[in-house]
């Protein structure tokens, strides 16, 4: 919490007191009624001391009679239960209670369940002691500074009269399912019962329930509540789901009370002595905790006229249950920790690595914190760090910008902005509609004003108000005011149109209007933009050490900035800790700042963007809107249609151009359509410019595809599953962007995926489990897609490499791709010095452009050789080359042709309507080289939503769980 203020709200807290060594303050106390804890008791030893009390009283939950002892315990597992969900390991290792209790966050987790539990803080000075009851809530407010003890007393809960009264509590919260991160709505809930005389019913004593997150305010609950019986009657329907934010969480309050109602009727129908009205066996679905199962992989490959066998720790594993398909296909079900490795042909050469599994080359470094990433690299002397003036207005002007109370602070060296650009202001990935430093106007929250160079990054970031502006401007932010406005980057639309609309909405049976709206996306990378320029002290050279996907246009952008040649900028990349196309064009903005103030200075500067500065400043993926007009006939064969494409671009057209063409290409999915017209609009807004993110606009188009796909089964009558097989593009067929379509094995995959995952019988179990229950729900998708791996942009379609080898055996290689975990290196070793280089992005960078570079100039460098020998790998041949001056170096650049992939998914999904919890467990084929290479984004995606996930080819499967 004091970082928290330091860092956001410019609070300066000098000296900072660690009372964590105070004995007083970490001791634990068993008393008769309860557990005392002081105040600097970590949350990770009162889980391990509530475990310890939970386990040493016997007996179960719901026996009254016989389990009288934990009743005691009865909130201190509804504790535990919020702690699996609380913050992660290292925070709960140091958080302490006292510090939760403190802050009185509206937003607090724990908080609720101290509350419902009666936790007693007592606060003490030296001179007296207080007990602040049941107002502890507001306990921040009523501390002075003369109190400074805290100790916090957790009551044992006691059953007052046998079979007369009994205690009950249950937490119910909403989180976002990912470690760290702060409930949407979060109650804790405490019911206390007594037995009417001589009746059949339970009466409620007492009441009590907090809500937290439903406002600004700390809490919105109820102390007592006394009187009515317990049933049904008390609790109001919870409604169904709602539109807005704000009735989504008044529906979580409402839903969280009636799974408290279900959790207590549901144990109070177990006790011997209880009567209350039987729970619906449909509404059972609505009670228990949200589960999420243990992690475990599947792995299904297909048979190549060879062996495999299975190993742990590289020893085989014998009497494993084995399972062999028709299609020849080995699976094994659950089998956690083991991996798969095929013998190869005997005669196979050592260096031929197909087949083999070949480790990645930075994963042991990875592992174990040794990788260097752009901020690991040492410190230069003399260096200097890099804090941004960011823009807090949307769109304003600014009327001048003074820095001097900044220059003023200890260790500031200077003040950079647009006066210190000595090349050209203006900026641009595609069109310059940008600049380096904002000069009369911002038009995004974010933008860069200017910078503070300071000798460290505390003193760097330690900045006052240096500019001023005033918002005299009209702020677009959504795409709907966009258009209401006609704020467009173009005045004309991308239009892509085969066939005659007007024939095939003839020829329909049926026309559908409708609309789909889809969000944008954090890229959260784990290393956020990073740059580190070291300037070379003649000639404007200058090094950079930068975290991007794209090194030539950082390197032109540069040089554009300083105004010097292209030549005199030298970008490196070593590695990069996560892109996802964040990092193809919003990294030069940075990469700008730094290298201006590295030449103003003369010294090497550093920056390396917080958190909260990179999501402020950089764009997302692009939110869509899609109104689409389809026609067809009563079977559901399409005969046209008919799309509106809008996308937020954000203040600037960065890569909108490519990413809008990108979604009109996959507007029809996998389907042939006779009849089509694609419509694009970039929507100018007062956002920061969105960007490049994986699937750079295929995402959406094939979602809305797929959405309508739903419509028509809805109006015919038929499963979607038949329109998607009537439409099917098949071997021959020619694209709406008339690509002829070769290899087109996207009926043969679908087929046999239908009858490998047992696709109808799930169905029906679906179905089934739905009929049954009410507060549950399940359901099962079967899509297709299709996708084509390449940039819009054909001239990008080509890449270079260099091979070198070395006359003792050894052998540099170099190329254009960057490594951003994907690992390119482990086919590719080393990018250093190949030049006019693509970015490494749009999955196209690996095998189809920079590997058929390095394929090209190993297979010359044999070709050329004089000698049949495998001379790579021997000295000796090596230097007969070299003798008669054959060359040992090879460099290329060539253009490759069109790559088209095919693939699916299968995903059931259970939902849990009245919290909204959901799990996936999806598995697609998508071939050899995107599993490989975006597995890791497939887990990370499937672990927000705490999913399994499985990637699929036609030689291997891997299911990844979260």
């Amino acid at each position: 919490m004091v970082g928290i203020e330091m860092k956001f709200k410019n609070q300066n807290y000098p000296i900072l007191i660690a009372p964590t060594h105070i004995p007083e303050l970490n001791a634990v106390e068993h008393t008769k009624d309860g557990i005392k804890f002081g105040a600097s008791v970590t949350l990770t030893d009162l889980e391990d001391v509530l475990n310890e009390a939970c386990d040493s009283m016997p007996g179960t939950i719901l026996c009254c009679r016989s389990s009288r002892q934990k009743y005691k315990t009865r909130w201190f597992t509804a504790i535990l239960h919020m702690l699996k969900w609380f913050a992660g390991h290292q925070i709960r290792n140091v958080g302490a209670i006292g510090g939760n209790i403190m802050t009185a966050s509206p937003i607090s987790d724990l908080n609720p369940v101290f509350y419902g539990g009666k936790v007693h803080p007592d606060i003490s000075c030296h001179w007296r002691k207080n007990k602040k009851g049941k107002n502890w809530m507001r306990i921040s407010s009523l501390v002075t500074e003369e109190q400074f003890y805290i100790q916090v007393k957790f009551w044992w809960i006691l059953s007052f009269h046998l079979q007369k009264s009994m205690n009950m509590y249950s937490p119910s919260n909403k989180l976002v399912d990912v470690k760290m991160i702060i409930a949407i709505v979060n109650t804790g809930m405490r019911v206390l019962f007594e037995k009417q005389t001589n009746a059949s019913s339970w009466k409620i004593k007492r009441l009590q329930f907090q809500f937290r997150r439903l406002g600004s305010h700390n809490s919105h609950g109820c102390e007592n509540l006394k009187g009515p019986k317990w049933q049904l009657k008390i609790c109001r329907s919870p409604p169904g789901a709602p539109g807005g934010q704000v009735e989504y969480r008044r529906s979580l309050a409402t839903s969280f009370f009636f799974k408290f109602y279900l959790n207590v009727s549901l144990q109070l129908s177990n006790e011997e002595a209880a009567h209350v009205a039987d729970i619906p066996k449909s509404f059972v679905s609505g009670t228990g905790h949200f589960h999420r199962d243990v992690t475990f992989s599947t792995q299904t490959f297909q048979i190549l006229n060879t062996h495999f066998t299975l190993t742990v720790s590289d020893r085989p594993v014998n009497n494993l249950p084995l399972n062999l398909t028709e299609r020849g296909y080995y699976f094994w079900p659950h089998l956690p920790r083991l991996y798969c490795r095929r013998k190869v042909p005997k005669d196979q050469t050592i260096e031929d690595v197909v087949g083999r599994p070949v480790p990645h080359l930075a994963a042991a470094k990875q592992a174990t914190g040794e990788a260097i990433y752009c901020d690991d690299i040492p410190k230069y002397a003399g260096e200097l760090y890099l804090g941004a003036v960011f823009s807090k207005r949307a769109h304003a002007k600014i009327l001048g910008v003074d820095a001097s109370e900044a220059l003023r602070l200890p260790g500031v060296k200077t003040f950079v902005g647009v006066d210190d650009v000595t090349g050209r202001n203006a900026t641009g990935p595609v069109i310059f509609d940008e600049e380096v430093f904002a000069s009369e106007k911002v038009t995004c929250v974010g933008q860069v004003i200017g910078a503070i160079v300071a000798e460290t990054q505390a003193q760097a970031q330690e900045q006052p108000r240096c500019f001023l502006c005033f918002p005299s401007i009209t702020t677009l932010f959504s795409k709907m005011e966009a258009i209401a406005a006609e704020s467009f980057l173009e005045a004309t639309p991308m239009c892509i149109q085969k066939g005659d609309l007007e024939t095939g909405f003839a020829e329909s049976d049926h026309v559908l209007e409708g609309e789909m709206r889809c969000g944008g996306q954090e890229h959260f990378y784990l290393e956020t933009q990073a740059t580190v320029a070291v300037p070379k002290g003649e000639d404007g050279e200058m090094e950079l050490f930068v975290s991007t996907q794209n090194p030539m246009l950082t390197q032109k952008l540069v040089a554009c900035a300083l105004g010097v040649p292209a030549n005199r900028i030298v970008v490196r990349t070593k590695r990069m800790g996560g892109g996802f196309g964040g990092k193809e064009t919003r990294n030069c903005f940075l990469s700008n700042a730094v290298a201006v103030a590295a030449a103003k200075l003369g010294k090497p500067v550093r920056c390396m963007l917080d958190r909260d500065e990179d999501m402020m400043s950089t764009g997302t993926r692009h939110p869509f809107l899609v109104k689409y007009k389809v026609g067809f006939t009563a079977n559901g064969k399409i005969k046209a249609l008919d799309v509106k494409m809008y996308s937020n671009a954000g203040n600037s057209l960065d890569l909108s151009k490519g990413v809008m063409e990108r979604a009109l290409f996959h507007m029809e999915n996998c389907y042939l359509i006779p009849n089509i017209r694609g419509l694009g609009y970039m929507c100018k807004t007062n956002v920061p410019s969105n960007t490049a993110f994986r699937g750079f606009g295929g995402p959406q188009g094939m979602m809305f595809a797929e959405s309508w796909i739903s419509d028509i089964a809805v109006t015919c009558g038929i499963s979607q599953r038949q329109v998607r097989e009537l439409n099917f593009y098949h071997e021959g067929d020619v694209t709406h962007f008339n690509q002829e379509l070769a290899s087109c094995h996207i009926k043969r995959i679908w087929d046999e995926l239908v009858e490998k995952c047992n696709y109808e019988e799930r169905k029906e179990q679906t179905e089934s489990f739905n009929r049954e229950n009410r507060w549950r729900k399940r359901g099962i998708a079967l899509t297709p897609t299709k996708f084509g791996i390449s940039f819009t942009a054909l001239f990008m379609n080509q890449a270079g490499a260099l091979v070198h080898v070395y006359t003792d055996g050894s052998v540099l290689l170099t190329h254009g791709g960057t490594e951003m975990g994907q690992g390119l290196h482990t086919k590719w070793c080393s990018t250093n010095t190949v030049a006019n280089t693509s970015p490494t992005s749009a999955s196209a960078s690996s095998d189809h452009m920079n590997g058929m570079a390095v394929k090209v100039n190993s297979a010359q460098l044999f070709k050329e050789s004089e000698y049949k020998m495998r001379f790579v790998f021997a000295i000796i041949s090596i230097l007969l080359l070299f003798q008669p001056d054959v060359s040992l170096s090879c460099d290329t650049a060539n253009w490759w042709g069109s790559f088209d992939r095919e693939g699916w998914s299968v995903c059931p999904n259970d939902k849990t309507y009245l919290t909204g919890f959901w799990r996936n467990d999806p598995a697609g084929d998508n071939g050899i080289q995107l599993l490989e290479e975006g597995s890791c984004c497939a887990a990370s995606d499937a672990s927000f939503a705490n999913q399994p996930a499985t990637c699929r080819n036609a030689n291997w499967v891997q299911t990844l769980d979260g």
